[in-house]
């Protein structure tokens, strides 16, 4: 491990991470590995210089204490075009506020309401490509399958899909392209500011974008910017990381029918399952804070304005928690992983999140069990402090319309 030139107290041992490097995050878990054996902070020199926390310990630390390390300038580095985002670039007591304000939206029954849509969507789509063979799971399925859940819970009209969606790959996959970017922000921007006029001179509607134009905080009305701000961290998550998630639980029962059948006969072990894809997966690798004050971590001296990152994925694949966390053992339940946060930014759309990827998975693999990855597939990663497969090739036998023309059952219905 290479070291700065400071000395003493001030030394900072330099592993050389670069998120945003694709030879580092297409495989990034034997570097995490090195700094979990090695030192567990550590500095990078990148965009600037920045400090890495790339243990569980080291992770929950800094989630916890808000006080210290704030996400008030953004929760990237370097920092994002679309800064600030409300709630994630918020803390206590102002992000508290809001987070009233959206809860009852997110809790684990209010979003009950979304599995028979999401559910008729994932055979919608199914139905359109099972008489081919073939399917690629990012673009045909686990891009478009969110969208019938996500879209009318914050109030967002279907009518502009490919564009929200290329808008929003461009803003979070965008840190090599700054200018493109900012480009795709001022376009998700105008658009929802042009909606929120509208919603505003309508009807009140049930969804989030209604909530938000009626709630007040510290007794005032949230602006038409808070609203935007607020609305856009909602598409990014619900739009981005569940598909990450879904795609690499696919890939895994793909290659591993035992699970997919230990899964049909007991269907109690999807809960433990989806946690697990989730631990594995760790969509967001990444997330900033920035030092409110100077302090002390793994035995190194911060300064105030420093950044420092929260290596998620690194927590969540560290053998000091997990026991050989580089296999998937659907059943290991790990109901303390990070890969939501802790502390006062826990994902607010974790419960939706759950119910999409169980039922993304358990309806794909009821549907076409034999589904298999393509051997010679190039898998891919977009990278930055998301990291997502890029494409999925699968294929499986054809179906014939006549053998799958029926009602789809919802999962209460199994």
């Amino acid at each position: 491990m290479e070291r700065a030139q400071e000395t003493g107290a001030d030394a900072r041992p330099d592993i050389g991470f670069d998120h945003s490097s694709a030879a580092v995050m297409g495989d990034p878990y034997p570097l995490y590995r090195r700094m979990q054996a090695e030192c567990p902070v550590n500095w990078s020199s990148a965009y600037g210089g920045f400090w890495v926390a790339g243990s569980y310990a080291a992770v929950v630390d800094v989630a916890m204490n808000h006080k210290i390390f704030s996400s008030t300038d953004g929760a990237g580095i370097p920092r994002g075009a679309y800064v600030p985002l409300f709630p994630i670039h918020l803390d206590p007591p102002r992000q508290t506020g809001f987070r009233k304000i959206l809860n009852p939206r997110f809790s684990a029954d209010a979003v009950e309401r979304w599995r028979a849509p999401f559910a008729a969507e994932m055979h919608r789509l199914i139905d359109g490509f099972e008489a081919r063979g073939r399917v690629e799971l990012a673009s045909e399925l686990f891009l478009e399958a969110p969208l019938a859940a996500v879209l009318p819970l914050i109030g967002v009209p279907r009518t502009r899909i490919r564009e929200l969606r290329e808008w929003i790959a461009a803003s979070l996959r965008g840190r090599a392209d700054m200018d493109k970017a900012r480009a795709a922000q001022l376009q998700i921007r105008d658009y929802l500011l042009a909606l929120i006029a509208e919603r505003r001179a309508a009807p009140k509607g049930d969804d989030v974008l209604g909530d938000l134009i009626d709630a007040e905080l510290a007794g005032a009305p949230l602006s038409d910017d808070d609203i935007y701000r607020t609305l856009t961290i909602i598409l990014f998550g619900g739009l981005d990381t569940t598909t990450a998630a879904m795609l690499e639980g696919a890939r895994h029962l793909a290659a591993h029918p035992e699970d997919v059948a230990r899964l049909a006969a007991d269907p109690a072990l999807w809960p433990d399952a989806v946690e697990e894809f989730v631990r594995f997966t760790s969509p967001t690798q990444g997330a900033a804070r920035t030092l409110l004050a100077d302090t002390e971590a793994g035995g190194f001296a911060m300064r105030k304005g420093e950044k420092i990152m929260m290596l998620l994925a690194a927590a969540n694949h560290d053998p000091a928690k997990y026991p050989d966390p580089g296999k998937v053992e659907i059943d290991r339940c790990p109901v303390d992983h990070v890969a939501f946060g802790r502390g006062a930014h826990l994902c607010l759309g974790r419960n939706l999140a759950r119910l999409e990827i169980t039922e993304g998975l358990r309806i794909l693999f009821s549907r076409l069990p034999d589904i298999r990855i393509d051997s010679d597939a190039r898998l891919e990663y977009w990278v930055n402090e998301t990291r997502s497969l890029i494409a999925l090739p699968a294929h499986f036998a054809p179906r014939t319309p006549a053998a799958t023309a029926r009602s789809h059952p919802t999962d209460g219905d199994q």
